[in-house]
């Protein structure tokens, strides 16, 4: 029996809503985006999309 732990590709897909509907608003407002995660991964995929980010478990970055 071939046992998949479903847990990380649902958060994986969480974070692919999230990121993606922050670039969806800063393209639909043309403004900066704050970008709020506390995952690492998430933050420096947000950071590599030129997304202000903030980590709220360490402040602003």
């Amino acid at each position: 029996m071939i046992y998949f732990d479903s847990s990380a590709l649902v958060k994986r897909y969480a974070d692919s809503v999230h990121l993606s509907s922050a670039l969806w608003l800063r393209n639909a407002v043309k403004e900066d985006v704050i970008f709020v995660a506390s995952d690492v991964n998430l933050l420096n995929a947000a950071q590599s999309e030129r997304l202000q980010i903030i980590d709220p478990q360490k402040g602003e970055s």
